[in-house]
């Protein structure tokens, strides 16, 4: 269905384009240089500030869940929260405090991508969107292409390891401004992890659309690979501070360097792009 030229890729038959954020329509150097260092500086004072609300509970009581599953998995050298007879709520907040901290700092000097790190990191960084400390950033490609998919109907979706409320965080409070008009549905790991097959047949069945119709864009072939295999076309990203992918990676599906060289033909235009090509060839023929 996709041609393979690495300056035009034309996909046919698509309804839905969903798309990863990191590396494919936010720089790298935005996630790793500016979000990130923000979590751990502000962290402690999140924590402490917001330490009796119900959302703060729920953020500790997920990285405790994340604990108990983390040594059932054999990682003995995570950092322990809480024993699991003691309710987060009711530990003493200064123990609990350092150690919640020492957890999160893990998770992150590991880079994993837990849902319970990604929902409390999600929750750091809203004061500083709302204050204006921070405005999502997105490549000089992006904007249009939102504007043209959605003015031809296609539905525009996410697909993030960073929480919903993050990626809603990062498009409504963009540099570009508020672009959360363009996008239609937003996932994240709560559907499953983005490089298991059943996470993309999970998505597919939460929008109602046969996997074939769905076009997945991200710069990880593995995420690549594991839409393919549920039923997606995909195109890979490779942008600015990418990781260099392998020969045998740029091979194995349609690679573009920003949405400029992305034609997207939906279900109801398909047919008469071909047609028109056809009829462009004859031309030449004559």
């Amino acid at each position: 269905m996709a041609s393979k030229a690495r300056s035009s890729v034309t996909i046919d038959q698509v309804q839905v384009v969903l798309v990863d954020i990191e590396g494919t329509v936010t720089p790298i150097s935005f996630v790793k240089e500016k979000l990130f260092p923000l979590a751990r500086t502000e962290l402690r004072s999140h924590l402490v500030s917001n330490w009796e609300s119900a959302e703060c509970q729920e953020d500790i009581r997920a990285l405790c869940c994340q604990v108990e599953t983390d040594l059932k998995n054999g990682m003995d050298d995570v950092p322990k929260i809480c024993d699991a007879s003691l309710s987060p709520d009711k530990a003493y907040p200064k123990s609990l405090l350092d150690a919640v901290l020492k957890n999160v700092l893990w998770h992150m000097d590991s880079d994993r991508k837990t849902t319970a790190l990604k929902q409390l990191q999600g929750h750091v960084w809203s004061k500083a969107y709302a204050d204006g400390k921070i405005k999502g950033e997105v490549f000089g490609d992006v904007v249009p292409a939102l504007k043209q998919w959605t003015d031809e109907g296609l539905i525009v979706g996410i697909y993030s390891s960073g929480s919903i409320h993050a990626q809603k965080l990062l498009f409504g409070h963009s540099q570009e401004g508020n672009l959360l008009k363009y996008i239609s549905v937003h996932f994240d790991t709560t559907i499953g992890n983005k490089r298991e097959k059943g996470s993309y047949s999970a998505i597919a069945k939460a929008l109602d659309k046969s996997p074939e119709f769905v076009l997945f864009c991200t710069d990880i072939v593995q995420e690549a690979e594991a839409a393919h295999a549920a039923g997606m076309q995909v195109v890979v990203t490779v942008r600015p501070g990418n990781a260099a992918l392998s020969d045998k990676d740029l091979k194995s599906f349609p690679i573009v360097e920003d949405f400029t060289q992305l034609t997207i033909n939906s279900v109801d235009t398909a047919e008469p792009s071909r047609k028109r090509a056809r009829k462009a060839e004859e031309q030449d023929s004559t």
